[in-house]
């Protein structure tokens, strides 16, 4: 189990965080201007420092949802993210159950896969078309076309 402090974040701060001899300790952002509600640090023994959003969903139960690496991702950055999650969750969605779904979505090679072998059970005249590839895309992933 993570050890809790609050903190404010500050470019600086983050850097100059110290490595925990053992186990891991969740920073919370919070108190300076900009804090956000939520937004963690979690700093464990490896050296990895990971920013975190933390939040509870309406059955009441927490989840942590990872929004980078906090030795590339900027402080602002990662305060626009947990904002952006915060919306979400303020609107009944789960992030992180958001995110493993779309991770699970074909990958642009599975389409192409695919289009290829029902281009192949096609006469010769099937061709790339953009017909075409509207209704590959339609019928693996019609969210693509939404977007």
């Amino acid at each position: 189990m993570a050890e809790h402090k609050p903190f404010n974040f500050t470019e600086s701060s983050i850097r100059k965080l110290e490595i925990p001899k053992a186990g891991r300790i969740e920073w919370r952002d919070s108190g300076g201007p900009g804090s956000v509600t939520g937004l963690v640090c979690l700093v464990s023994s490896s050296g990895s420092k990971v920013f975190m959003y933390r939040y509870r969903l309406a059955n009441d139960k927490q989840r942590r949802f990872k929004l980078g690496d906090a030795r590339v991702m900027s402080v602002g950055e990662a305060r626009e993210r947990a904002k952006a999650c915060w919306v979400a969750v303020q609107n009944g969605q789960d992030p992180a159950t958001d995110r493993a779904i779309r991770r699970d979505e074909p990958r642009l090679s599975e389409l192409l896969d695919g289009y290829a072998t029902w281009t192949s059970k096609k006469t010769d005249n099937a061709k790339l078309s953009d017909a075409n590839c509207r209704k590959l895309i339609e019928r693996y992933n019609p969210k693509l076309l939404s977007t």
